[in-house]
């Protein structure tokens, strides 16, 4: 069963977050007044900050390759649609950090069990659509 999407990262059930933690802020700016305290303007909100924590476990995920699709997607600064349960649209983000703590490996020294905090930014900004395929556009018939 699946929890989320982020982007095009999947996370089963089994993969869900084991903490989710928001930020949500107001901006003000104060303006001074003679003889009085100042007066707050509101001029806007902040963008949302949500912070995960991921528990990859060997048992049910590949640690590795799960830290590594976060990993590139972090990489890529591509902002992403964040998805959770039965489809409902959260908004456009981008990972701003990942921390990764390792919890086990095996003698090989290969992830088995591995933390995984997770910043999110939320962005105006709506991602590229994908182009699913271009080749049919491409030909031209003489």
């Amino acid at each position: 069963m699946v929890w989320g999407l982020l982007g095009n990262i999947q996370f089963q059930l089994s993969e869900a977050p084991t903490r989710l933690g928001v930020t949500e802020s107001t901006n003000f700016v104060k303006i001074p007044r003679i003889e009085q305290k100042p007066a707050l303007q509101w001029t806007g909100d902040e963008l949302r900050q949500l912070k995960f924590e991921f528990r990859f476990n060997v048992s049910w995920c590949n640690p590795s390759d799960q830290l590594r699709r976060l990993q590139d997607a972090r990489i890529s600064r591509q902002p992403m649609d964040l998805i959770v349960g039965e489809g409902e649209f959260r908004g456009y983000y981008l990972i701003q950090k990942i921390e990764a703590q390792v919890e086990q490996t095996d003698a090989e020294g290969n992830l088995l069990w591995v933390s995984v905090p997770v910043s999110l930014t939320e962005t105006t900004d709506a991602p590229e659509p994908e182009v699913v395929a271009l080749e049919p556009f491409l030909r031209r018939i003489a």
